[in-house]
């Protein structure tokens, strides 16, 4: 290496990225920040290179956005189990119903660790437990329905 080739200045402008700056200034946890503010937050994140963190952001988007489709699929299960109620007595309903959301949200915390981790992608981590409800719910009504 030649010092010949190195060049001496006063002043340099360097084009740095805010992605720092604005890293450092936001003090709210992505649990109280609403959908956009999560997003924004992960397209920050991505911009660093951390794909382990930019992945658990990914996932905490997708439940957010997910997250009040359940309420449908409770509104869904609760008609169907209303619509049994000749057949069953209401504590066995009511306890049914419990079984169900403790189902939902043990299997919805199981796929965000794994969307977490990376063994399935954060789509799939968020979505699945709403899907599985929808299709619980789906056999439940037409059940009811027969």
């Amino acid at each position: 290496m030649s010092y010949q080739n190195i060049n001496t200045f006063e002043q340099n402008t360097l084009a740095l990225s805010r992605v720092p700056l604005d890293l450092a200034t936001e003090t709210r946890t992505t649990e109280e920040m609403g959908i956009t503010d999560t997003y924004r937050y992960w397209r920050l994140v991505k911009g660093t290179g951390d794909t382990k963190y930019t992945r658990q952001l990914d996932v905490r988007f997708q439940s957010k956005v997910s997250f009040p489709f359940i309420c449908v699929v409770f509104a869904l299960v609760g008609t169907a189990l209303g619509l049994q109620q000749k057949q069953r007595s209401n504590p066995k309903g009511f306890g049914f119903s419990l079984v169900i959301i403790f189902g939902y949200y043990t299997v919805s915390f199981i796929t965000r660790s794994l969307g977490e981790a990376g063994v399935i992608s954060p789509f799939s981590a968020a979505w699945l437990p709403t899907l599985a409800g929808f299709l619980v719910g789906g056999v439940l009504l037409y059940q009811a329905n027969r």
